[in-house]
């Protein structure tokens, strides 16, 4: 069979040289899971499989594949559970030492703002429920709105060994896999919500991207700016052939597969980067919201979280403006970010003009929306940065970024930030995949004239296409937040090319940048008894690998 041969390249990708496992549900909706060697037969005996590699200290990755049987009678809700109880079950270790390195302290300093949002997050969550009641079965959207809800069921049950499957969605928000999910929107609640100390401006979240034409080529490329206690990393691959709505015989959603960089517990990348099976690569950067006047759109009952909309695009949508005009549904106006999306059937590598549709751009703040068919301007500049700051007028303006301009000057600037240089400057250095990835691996503050600032020292590692904060000076004095001696850096590098997508692989490395600067060790940094990393490798010294 033809869908044989599918599924077991998704398989070979990874290689099976770690824990493979089949999972189904027997007499008296007991859950078995068994250890397997993986086989043509293998596939068509079991409903869901999985593959788990856990290399973090070979390479600064773990893998998991995750796949159905697209024959199989059992319905949607029920795979999206058994993935995800086998996501939970094999990668429990893992996400028990994430959540400790990301959340175990957060609510220390600040238990009120705490309370405030996981009643928000409950709100939010009876809100989807009432509308999954009503639409879920009429409505392909909401049908994976609740696909999406079952699988963090089943990692969360996983993850504790539960043994029996009941249908339906159990969402416990003061769960691990809740928080971990929900993490990057908090950003937005800890303004709405009046948070004490803000994660953000201690470092959260920011990153770097390009995407560059050469000649014959397109390249796609990202790195995720994060706290180091952040870098226990898993790369994911879903093959999931859900139907495009709840009835048995609707046809199978475009996005079946799903390749992304990811974290332990989490059901999306986060960073964001993926490769989907339509042809289409999704990527983007965190926007700030300086505009407090804009935060009363930010309401648990007027919409659903980006991570959820991020993964319901990712499998309904076929092009860049279907995935615009799905993303843009009910946009409750938190983790607002600059997402790119490129369209890899549109793309001819013998053609120096390429058909619209090829790349758009879209950026969200609470209560707007601007997306855009970006392609013309792609090909007259060759290149598109993103680097945290809006490209669009009216999203610029509503965020508020001219304040923060005139308040720390061109860090806020869209064309003068110093990451805005520096790509405009070295994107011409940039001639295939590897050469993009040394880009965005690029650290030379000491000496690039784009890292200079009014600060004591004179320069910032923060200041960089890869930020390396933790080379500031604690006791230096910096002109703006987030460039000086904070808990950031860029901790990884992944990008694609044409060729390189056709096999459905990335080019990655994990870690903080180490090509023109010291490499990241936790027994030499002093932020080793400041910030817990449990499960982390000593040192972060690791080689590309493809995925």
């Amino acid at each position: 069979m033809i869908l044989c041969k599918v599924v077991l390249l998704v398989v070979s990708i990874v290689g099976i040289t770690g824990e493979d496992k089949c999972i189904e549900i027997i007499e008296n909706s007991w859950i078995k899971i068994d250890d397997v060697v993986i086989k043509n037969s293998t596939l068509l005996s079991y409903p869901v499989c999985a593959s788990f590699v856990n290399q973090i200290n070979q390479t600064g990755w773990s893998y998991l594949t995750i796949w159905s049987d697209p024959s199989t009678d059992l319905n949607d809700s029920t795979i999206a559970y058994l993935a995800g109880y086998l996501e939970g079950y094999m990668t429990r270790e893992l996400i028990d030492d994430h959540f400790d390195n990301a959340w175990r302290t957060y609510c220390t300093d600040d238990p009120e703002f705490c309370e405030k949002a996981f009643q928000f997050y409950q709100d939010n969550l009876l809100y989807m429920k009432d509308n999954l009641y009503e639409l879920a079965s009429s409505d392909p959207y909401w049908h994976q709105v609740a696909l999406v809800l079952s699988q963090m069921t089943g990692i969360s049950d996983g993850m504790y060994g539960k043994l029996i499957y009941k249908p339906g969605i159990n969402i416990d928000i003061h769960g691990k896999v809740f928080i971990l999910n929900i993490i990057t929107d908090l950003m937005e609640l800890e303004s709405v919500l009046k948070r004490g100390v803000n994660k953000k401006d201690q470092g959260f979240t920011t990153c770097s991207a390009m995407v560059k034409l050469v000649p014959g080529d397109l390249i796609i490329g990202h790195a995720t700016w994060y706290e180091f206690g952040c870098m226990l990393r898993i790369l994911k691959k879903y093959y999931l052939p859900f139907r495009t709505e709840s009835k048995p015989n609707s046809p199978a959603v475009p996005g079946k597969l799903i390749s992304m960089s990811s974290y332990p517990g989490l059901i999306f990348s986060s960073d964001d980067y993926y490769l989907i099976s339509t042809g289409l690569t999704v990527m983007e950067t965190t926007l700030m919201n300086f505009n407090e006047t804009s935060y009363q759109f930010v309401k648990p009952d007027a919409g659903v979280l980006t991570f959820i909309r991020t993964m319901v695009a990712n499998r309904l949508a076929v092009d860049g403006q279907s995935w615009s005009q799905i993303f843009s549904r009910y946009n409750l106006g938190t983790y607002n970010n600059q997402f790119m999306i490129v369209d890899y059937k549109r793309f001819t590598a013998d053609k120096d003009e390429q058909e619209s549709g090829l790349f758009w751009v879209l950026e969200q703040m609470p209560n707007l929306i601007v997306a855009q068919d970006m392609t013309s301007t792609l090909f007259k500049n060759n290149y598109w940065a993103s680097y945290n700051i809006p490209y669009f007028k009216e999203v610029y303006q509503l965020a508020d970024y001219p304040s923060s301009v005139k308040k720390y000057g061109p860090t806020y600037d869209y064309n003068e930030n110093s990451r805005a240089k520096q790509f405009k400057r070295k994107q011409v250095e940039v001639f295939d995949y590897k050469s993009l990835l040394r880009l965005l691996r690029y650290n030379n503050y000491q000496n690039d004239p784009d890292a200079r600032c009014n600060c004591t020292p004179p320069y910032s590692a923060g200041m960089s296409i890869a930020s390396r904060a933790d080379l500031n000076d604690p006791k230096g004095k910096y002109d703006a937040t987030g460039v000086g001696f904070i808990n950031e850096a860029a901790i990884d590098a992944k990008v694609t090319s044409f060729e390189l997508f056709k096999q459905f692989k990335m080019y990655a490395i994990s870690g903080p940048t180490y090509d023109d600067v010291p490499p990241f060790i936790w027994s030499n940094s002093i932020l080793k008894d400041m910030f817990p990393h449990k499960g982390h490798p000593d040192a972060w010294v690791f080689e590309p690998i493809y995925f």
